[in-house]
């Protein structure tokens, strides 16, 4: 996988908590998995087709949830991941992949997006694509947001 397509998630991730004021965001860890599963509590799941494929799954614990969510709303830490929460986490989703793929549109890609799904809990199973993904760990203030990137160059069968 090419490192602009995981540049382009990370840094439109960045610019999305610059906006809700995360000024100082340090990168933390970076993981080879064989599926874009995330390692964490909560889970916002982007559905890649056209030029590549793939998911992108941003994951973070619950506590780093309701900050983000509080944050998106404009508010502290939100009490509990309900409707308002999860719809604030799943447009979070939507602002970092729109992001994305404009940058990677710019360059030349031609992407297009699923409608972000939030998930919850310990034990949920998740089915992807079996695709190397890279997870990187990106450390806003309130806590870890974890980014797996998981996609591949669309095949195109030749004729002859």
């Amino acid at each position: 996988m090419k490192v602009e397509y995981i540049n382009a998630f990370l840094n439109s991730a960045a610019y999305v908590l610059d906006q809700f004021g995360e000024e100082s965001i340090e990168t933390g860890s970076i993981t080879v998995k064989d599926e874009p599963i995330p390692s964490l509590e909560v889970g916002i799941i982007l559905g890649i087709v056209g030029d590549l494929v793939g998911e992108v799954i941003i994951s973070m614990s619950e506590d780093t949830a309701k900050a983000l969510a509080g944050k998106m709303m404009m508010g502290g830490p939100a009490e509990e991941l309900g409707m308002m929460e999860q719809s604030a986490l799943g447009e979070f989703g939507n602002m970092v992949s729109g992001g994305a793929v404009t940058r990677l549109y710019d360059a030349g890609v031609k992407l297009n997006i699923s409608p972000p799904i939030v998930i919850s809990g310990q034990a949920v199973n998740v089915q992807t694509h079996k695709v190397q993904t890279i997870a990187v760990e990106i450390k806003p203030s309130f806590g870890v947001i974890e980014t797996n990137v998981g996609l591949h160059e669309k095949y195109v069968a030749q004729t002859t």
